[in-house]
């Protein structure tokens, strides 16, 4: 039986500056990098309402002169062999390289007798709450904002969200601080 490192294997090779151990963490380092960018590369505006999502977009819609429309299909995330599905609304403007993502924090998964939910039975039964991003949990919408500088300022549009009646507040969350942020890279 012959067996040979991958050390062994490298010296042999034909480009001597080549190392393993060094070409995987260049690799590693421009792994991260590149997820560094991808997390940078996006604003979170964390918003809390009661109001449910339709209204808000509709809201969102009206004050910052964009078009949030519903997406085909939720943002679907699986925990602990449940599905959780967050409503998701889209506005992606080519012409000025800006995108807006609206989405719910919060998903209930009612328990199901025979495959059906009764509306006498949703009180007395069991359910789960699933969160896009469970540090924040008492963020109610994430509003996801990926633009150029040639659309409206992002201290502005927070602004006018915070004007919204029904709008209790509205921030910037870092991004760095996020430990879920990859809940929010999606396409």
């Amino acid at each position: 039986m012959l067996t040979t490192s991958l050390e062994t294997i490298w010296k042999h090779c034909e480009v001597p500056s080549f190392h393993p151990k060094t070409h995987i963490n260049l690799m590693l380092e421009h792994w991260l990098e590149l997820e560094e960018e991808l997390h940078n590369s996006f604003y979170v505006i964390a918003i809390h309402t009661s109001f449910r999502p339709y209204r808000l977009a509709y809201a969102l819609n009206r004050n910052l002169h964009i078009q949030l429309r519903r997406s085909q299909e939720d943002l679907d995330l699986k925990r602990d062999d449940t599905d959780f599905h967050f409503p998701l609304f889209e506005y992606n403007n080519p012409n000025y390289f800006h995108q807006y993502d609206l989405i719910g924090n919060r998903s209930i998964q009612v328990g199901k007798s025979d495959g059906i939910i009764h509306y006498e039975e949703v009180e007395n039964s069991l359910y789960s709450i699933g969160y896009l991003i469970p540090e924040h949990r008492k963020v109610d919408y994430f509003l996801k904002v990926d633009f150029d500088d040639n659309c409206l300022p992002l201290k502005e549009a927070l602004h006018r969200i915070n004007k919204i009646r029904g709008v209790q507040s509205a921030y910037i969350l870092n991004n760095s601080q996020i430990k879920s942020i990859n809940n929010l890279i999606f396409d």
